[in-house]
């Protein structure tokens, strides 16, 4: 047991302040002084794998991009995500500012927002004054009156449930009858089979991607809004020239193209997950869903689960909303995992 470890009352009161998001590890600190450091960060949900980008140009720092590169990535990305049409792409400094653009600019009344999920389209759409209408059945989704962003992520987070396109492409076609549009959030989509971005160009669908968080580069800022040709053009002047760095476009192109990479990442990512759920298992805890980046555990009393593995340096994802749940990202080498493995029966 760590020297600096203090076993917590495992019947104290169930903390209330728990951070909105994953991350932000200078809020632990500051709320646990007494952990072991350094901390290992399981709560974002980002791949444990870079991808090992070497910026060969360094003017790349010093000046403008240029459109020629900017163009390049967007072709690149078309092709990586099976996108049939470069320009029905939009780059922009991480899928987070797309969230929060898209209310802005698509003028519609309302957002109903199938979840539970990931709570920043509901903060970025409640933010703009429209109305906010989390919902639980995907049938309320295709009864949305007309102005009604529909909101699906997918895989979710963090469950991690997973739609069929057939099922999503049948509620576009609703969507655009209406006046609607269907948002579909894709952050976790790398290797799933259930993308919607084939599907474009059609009336009534938007696609987000990130970059981020499968090629372990969230510092960097990069994702994708694939929309119809219209739309993104209007979306790209909005956002004007220059909105991803040269750098950003460098990495991005550079990372994209390399599908062997991508590939082999996926089966680290697989091995890493299964590795993951053998330790969950261990603790008689069960899995309630998850991807590759990530997965969502039943866990009893998990607030205060949550703060037993903070202070032994451990930090997972806890939800407000789900008392009895923790989302545990993977760690990045044999240190992390031995951490983890010793710091896991201190919660029993």
């Amino acid at each position: 047991m760590p020297p600096s470890y203090r076993t917590p009352d495992m019947t104290a009161t169930v903390p209330t302040r728990l951070p909105p998001h994953g991350g932000n590890l200078a809020a632990i600190r500051e709320r646990f002084p007494d952990a072991v450091t350094p901390l290992i960060d399981l709560s974002t949900g980002i791949s444990p794998f870079p991808y090992p980008f070497q910026m060969s140009d360094p003017t790349l720092l010093t000046r403008l991009p240029e459109p020629e590169a900017e163009y390049n990535l967007r072709r690149i990305a078309a092709e990586a995500y099976g996108a049939t049409d470069a320009d029905m792409l939009v780059a922009t400094p991480g899928t987070q500012l797309a969230i929060g653009t898209l209310p802005l600019v698509l003028g519609l009344e309302r957002a109903r927002i199938l979840g539970p999920a990931y709570t920043g389209h509901a903060e970025a759409w409640s933010a703009c004054g429209r109305i906010v209408e989390p919902v639980t059945d995907i049938g309320a989704l295709f009864d949305a009156p007309p102005r009604t962003a529909c909101v699906v992520i997918n895989p979710n987070n963090p469950d991690g449930r997973l739609l069929d396109v057939s099922l999503l492409s049948n509620l576009a076609k609703q969507c655009a009858k209406k006046g609607n549009i269907l948002i579909v959030d894709e952050a976790f989509g790398d290797w799933n089979e259930t993308s919607m971005i084939p599907a474009l160009p059609q009336p009534g669908l938007i696609v987000l991607r990130s970059f981020g968080k499968a090629y372990g580069l969230a510092g960097l800022r990069l994702g994708f809004v694939v929309a119809n040709r219209e739309f993104s053009e209007k979306l790209r002047k909005i956002l004007g020239s220059w909105a991803v760095s040269g750098p950003a476009l460098a990495c991005g192109a550079q990372a994209l193209s390399d599908r062997r990479w991508h590939k082999e990442t996926g089966a680290k990512l697989l091995q890493s997950t299964e590795r993951l759920h053998t330790l969950i298992k261990k603790q008689r805890w069960s899995i309630a869903g998850g991807t590759r980046l990530f997965t969502l555990v039943n866990v009893p009393n998990a607030h205060q689960v949550w703060e037993t593995l903070c202070r032994t340096g451990i930090v997972t994802r806890a939800f407000h909303e789900r008392p009895n749940q923790l989302r545990f990202g993977l760690p990045s080498d044999e240190n992390q995992w031995k951490k983890l493995e010793e710091s896991l029966p201190l919660c029993s």
